[in-house]
């Protein structure tokens, strides 16, 4: 749900004009929690909307059909999944205290793990292709841009191509000439799944990041990176703007001359 969620709210603050599909698309986010359970007639007699309507706002955000949107409706992920028992279940001072114990162990794990080796090594991949694209969870898009915006400062630009993208709305055409960086710091299928498939299709250069050592699919990318942390609980933001900014800081160091500013 907190999906469907993510790309309705995209739709309206990309499309500042009134118009018959972003006034349906502010319905239904009022609504989110009672879509999964209606029908497309349904939805249509509450929206004031045709079924055909739905059906082409559906494609709109990269759906097939009003069924395959359903289903995305179904995907379970969200709050209880990023903040789980230790956190939820637990007095307020308690939680709060192990909350401090994950993160400060968290970053233990990832001065450990990140060694200037490796991060030499990841950026100078970064600054020998031209076209460099980061793909991963739609909730570290904040972080990818606040890192394409840095490199940008070297003439170095990158790419951003978050999962919360449509289907029809994300790059498919990688190439050999493509380097594509793919985070999933959980190490799950549900996160490569539309990408991995392409980019082994296309024999597109490409490493995985993630704080899982077991991770999905490790063996079919160039590369694998482990940067460790924690991959339990909600320490993926914590762990990605350490790594992120180590990135900027070795790119600073390895090619200072090339800043403009």
């Amino acid at each position: 749900m907190d999906f469907i969620m993510h790309q309705l709210m995209l739709y309206i603050d990309g499309h500042p004009e009134e118009s018959t599909y972003k006034a349906l698309a502010s319905q239904m986010l009022d609504s989110i929690e009672q879509l999964h359970s209606m029908t497309i007639y349904e939805m249509a007699d509450r929206f004031f909307v045709s079924t055909a309507t739905l059906s082409r706002f559906c494609r709109m955000l990269g759906y097939k059909n009003f069924s395959a949107f359903k289903n995305q409706l179904e995907v379970p992920y969200g709050f209880q999944i990023d903040y789980t028992s230790d956190y939820l279940n637990q007095p307020y001072e308690t939680s709060f205290a192990y909350f401090k114990r994950e993160a400060l162990e968290c970053l233990n794990q990832l001065c450990q793990t990140i060694t200037p080796a490796m991060l030499c090594e990841l950026v100078r991949k970064i600054h020998d292709h031209t076209n460099v694209y980061i793909a991963g969870y739609m909730g570290y898009e904040l972080l990818f841009m606040y890192m394409q915006q840095k490199l940008g400062l070297f003439k170095k630009f990158i790419h951003v191509q978050p999962a919360s993208l449509a289907p029809r709305s994300r790059k498919t055409d990688y190439g050999p000439a493509d380097f594509v960086i793919v985070v999933s710091l959980r190490g799950s299928w549900n996160h490569q799944k539309e990408i991995l498939p392409i980019l082994q299709k296309n024999n597109v250069p490409r490493i995985l990041i993630s704080q899982n050592p077991n991770a999905y699919g490790k063996e079919l990318y160039d590369h694998f990176y482990m940067i460790g942390g924690s991959f339990d609980n909600n320490m993926g933001m914590i762990a990605l703007q350490f790594l992120i900014d180590q990135l900027i800081v070795t790119y600073y160091h390895l090619y200072q001359s090339e800043l403009i500013v």
